[in-house]
């Protein structure tokens, strides 16, 4: 019988230094997805196992009753594989595809790339030039830094003071086409628009698309104050959040597309769920608004979007970027952060485009293409199996295999960026979303977790009593039952491998 499970994702957009997660049900898409498509190609015959001891051990463990499992495992650099089940079946992967957006964005783009964002006078008017930099007001990202959000904007401050331009009578045009105008990927199920982890992607983004609310008590029984970022004129907050001894507060989207009810009690300040805004291009041209105006700096005219693509309107006069690509990837993996996978699909797919003009799918599709080609360069198995509906592994529509998954971290152990890759992945028992996973082997893990409604997964390196370097992919479909019970499975496999 299938297992009608829920999906679990976190309220926050950002991992917490605590490493507290917090997590959200979602029903599931419908039920039509309750069950993983037959195979796009029937599975290959499991490899013999040449390590029958490891085989002993590993066995019981995977193969018991309550899901579909594929795995896989083999020892680098030789490549030499110690386990192989199903390793070849077509599996959903969820977050796991991460592994596969960012080692195409990092071979494509390389790791320094950075995503300008630019300002430009044209006469009375400013424009603003994205090029669909992901990082750009990402708290993580400045935490980093040691900046904040807002602190990405201080370069066109500057660039205006030192013209003397305070006082503005024209337009702040924005140029979000960076990429297509498919914002929002249509497999993806409707309720995701409620939430962080479906925020809109565009070429001119600010905080992840999402604004951050945080709530003040006041005296009892009244109404709490708040604060929003980034600050912004077009958002609009319906206020009838309490102060009260019960810490219920919430933050829900309302009829309008920019406006957000808080709703609940409060009796300590409290950082509420992020929440996505409708366009992002016009959000973030509205929070450089209302920043310059906080710095004395003045627009009379609208806010409006470019007619065309900037090319020759006026002069550039400032330039800000939020972070390199070693960075961006980092960001995006520890966190598990769908709204940089996302991003980074699409500047592979941009790039894909411009070296094959006659290919005329989305931005999306061709991240597809470029994720494909990335896979058939490096002769990685199964690419043909390959499907990237998007990037970060948020659709059920999504396949991988685990031989592609192993022999892709294989070849990404010998990359030229092959540090990069691997600094970007959660430390079992030390950061990311593997804190507080497999802590007994602290430092001895580093791999990408997956979790989406009846779908776990995890694929990395481990690190052998010895010495030795694995590759592995754990990826469970069709979880009947708790889907925990799948995640202490992959990780008692994981203590099993390294006994």
């Amino acid at each position: 019988m299938i297992f009608s499970g829920s999906m679990t994702y976190r309220m926050s957009k950002h991992l917490k230094s605590s490493g507290t997660l917090f997590v959200l049900l979602v029903a599931l898409i419908s039920s039509g997805c309750a069950t993983t498509p037959a195979p796009t190609t029937a599975p290959a015959t499991a490899r013999i196992d040449s390590d029958p001891t490891l085989a002993s051990r590993l066995d019981p463990i995977l193969l018991a009753p309550g899901a579909t499992i594929s795995a896989r495992i083999i020892e680098l650099p030789s490549g030499r594989e110690l386990y192989a089940r199903e390793a070849d079946r077509p599996m959903i992967p969820a977050s796991n595809l991460k592994l596969v957006t960012t080692a195409t964005a990092l071979d494509a783009l390389g790791p320094d790339r950075t995503f300008p964002t630019r300002l430009a006078l044209a006469g009375d008017d400013l424009y603003l030039i994205g090029s669909g930099d992901p990082g750009l007001g990402d708290s993580v990202i400045t935490g980093w830094a040691k900046l904040k959000p807002l602190d990405h904007f201080a370069p066109f401050a500057k660039a205006l003071r030192d013209r003397g331009l305070t006082h503005l009578k024209g337009n702040l045009y924005y140029d979000d086409r960076a990429f297509d105008d498919q914002w929002i990927l249509p497999a993806w199920s409707k309720s995701f628009r409620e939430f962080w982890y479906g925020a809109p992607v565009a070429g001119l983004n600010f905080n992840d698309n999402c604004i951050d609310v945080t709530v003040h008590p006041t005296a009892p029984g009244e109404l709490v104050t708040y604060d929003v970022l980034p600050p912004t004129a077009a958002i609009k907050i319906v206020n009838n959040c309490l102060t009260g001894d019960k810490q219920t507060p919430s933050i829900k989207r309302g009829s309008d597309p920019n406006e957000y009810i808080l709703s609940g009690t409060c009796s300590t300040p409290s950082e509420l769920a992020s929440k996505p805004v409708e366009n992002p291009g016009h959000f973030t041209a509205d929070a450089l608004r209302t920043y310059l105006a906080g710095k004395g700096i003045t627009i009379d005219g609208k806010i409006l979007r470019a007619p065309e693509k900037f090319s020759n309107q006026g002069q550039v006069i400032a330039t800000t970027s939020s972070a390199t690509m070693t960075t961006l990837i980092k960001r995006l993996n520890k966190s598990s952060q769908n709204f940089f996978a996302e991003a980074l699909a699409k500047q592979s797919g941009e790039q894909y485009r411009q070296q094959h003009p006659d290919f005329t799918g989305t931005s999306w599709q061709a991240g597809n293409a470029a994720a494909a080609l990335f896979l058939t360069r490096n002769h990685i198995a199964n690419a043909d199996v390959l499907r990237a509906v998007d990037g970060s592994g948020l659709a059920r529509e999504n396949r991988v295999t685990a031989r592609m998954l192993t022999d892709l971290l294989a070849v990404m152990q010998a990359h030229p960026q092959a540090q990069a890759f691997r600094d970007s992945l959660p430390v079992a028992g030390v950061d990311g979303t593997l804190k507080k996973r497999l802590t007994d082997l602290k430092g001895k893990v580093q791999a990408k977790t997956g979790s989406i409604g009846r779908v776990r997964a995890l694929s990395g390196y481990a690190t052998t009593q010895d010495g030795r370097t694995l590759a592995f992919s754990l990826l469970c479909n069709d979880i009947q039952g708790d889907e925990e019970t799948a995640v202490k499975r992959m990780d008692d496999a994981i203590r099993a491998l390294l006994k």
